[in-house]
């Protein structure tokens, strides 16, 4: 006799490693190992993930899936990229949610939700419409997701970042992803050493070039880069963070901004919901800080014929379709920003080369 727990370890080669390992532990095994998304060499091991979807819905009390999924969908989607195998994240969450796979497809293609966000939207799609994909319901859903965000986020100035806006006499520069950051970097620098203004970059705490403070318009992107922002750096997150993120991330200088409240009591019929640009949500967010002139680099827009940004970026869109519907949006709110800055008297203009040559300054950088 042995005290020792038994354990075990099923291969995929006929998909059967989930059926397995329930009749295993119907026969008393103590431990089933497996791996997210079945990883592993030729057709890969046992889907943890699926696993625990199935004990989240037999308990869901004592089993939670979300965690591993946030993990799935920030890491190894990339792994998959290079190493072929298993099944894709949009096929667990459509059978898990007993949906249409457009849905979550969707949802992860346009690299703006954390997982738990893209969980819940797909919680709450009506069962009437889960068999019928529709791009209606898909666009219901995401301003849904954004609108109950958005209406409790308050508006907080840091006291650090109001004597920023002060000493740069309310002028600013936000440091978008665009690969023109990288080749301009040495004339965006002599910009910033002329043009006495605080310096943000948007998505990622480290650009190439110093800056005061880092604009976050996702969880996502925190979720990403939190443990890369320098900790004295002045962080700015829109209504998608969670209120306890400065707690969680052990951050010092906070600001919260919502472009839905830009306008006292809602006059102004733009921005209805969130933009779905970060940048475009920075220029505004900067704003609400006190901000009134705002320059931008790196906002060039999606190409198709090289890299589109100036870091490895995981989350690059790359499907055609998808770009040409960015740039189409982006172009789209930057007209309704403008149209914005009319009324309330700020400025914004694009200083380096851009697809959205409409929004360039008088005196772009060459």
């Amino acid at each position: 006799g042995t005290d020792a727990a038994l354990g075990f370890h099923p291969h995929n080669n006929l998909q059967l490693a989930f059926a397995n390992c329930l009749e295993a532990m119907e026969a008393g095994v103590d431990i089933i190992d497996g791996s997210i998304f079945g990883m592993g060499r030729g057709a890969g091991n046992l889907f943890t993930d699926a696993m625990l979807a199935y004990y989240e819905q037999c308990d869901p009390e004592r089993y939670h899936l979300v965690t591993v999924l946030q993990f799935a969908d920030l890491y190894m989607e990339a792994q998959k990229e290079s190493y072929s195998w298993g099944y894709s994240l949009p096929q667990l969450l459509s059978g898990i949610f007993n949906c249409h796979p457009n849905y979550p497809t969707n949802l992860l293609r346009e690299k703006a939700y954390a997982a738990n966000d893209i969980y819940g939207m797909l919680r709450k799609l009506p069962e009437a419409n889960k068999s019928r994909y529709s791009i209606e319901q898909l666009e219901q859903m995401k301003e849904g997701h954004f609108s109950k965000l958005a209406a409790g986020a308050a508006v907080e100035c840091s006291s650090s970042i109001a004597d920023l806006c002060a000493k740069n006499n309310k002028r600013a520069l936000l440091i978008c992803g665009g690969s023109s950051v990288a080749a301009y970097q040495g004339k965006i620098a002599n910009f910033i050493e002329a043009s006495d203004v605080s310096v943000f970059a948007v998505n990622n705490p480290q650009p190439p070039l110093p800056a005061d403070g880092v604009f976050f318009g996702n969880r996502r992107r925190v979720l990403q880069y939190f443990d890369q922002i320098p900790k004295d750096s002045e962080v700015v997150f829109g209504p998608e963070i969670h209120a306890g993120a400065e707690v969680n991330f052990a951050l010092r200088k906070v600001s919260r901004v919502n472009a839905l409240k830009i306008m006292p009591g809602g006059e102004s019929p733009y921005p209805m919901v969130l933009p779905s640009n970060s940048a475009i949500e920075a220029i505004l967010g900067l704003v609400q800080l006190g901000y009134q002139e705002i320059f931008i680099c790196g906002l060039d827009g999606y190409s198709s014929n090289g890299p589109s940004h100036y870091y490895a970026e995981q989350d690059a869109v790359s499907v055609p379709e998808e770009i040409t519907k960015q740039n189409a949006q982006i172009a789209h709110e930057l007209k309704g920003t403008q149209q914005l800055a009319a009324q309330l008297g700020f400025t914004f203009s694009i200083i380096t080369p851009t697809l959205f040559s409409d929004f360039t300054a008088e005196s772009p950088l060459s």
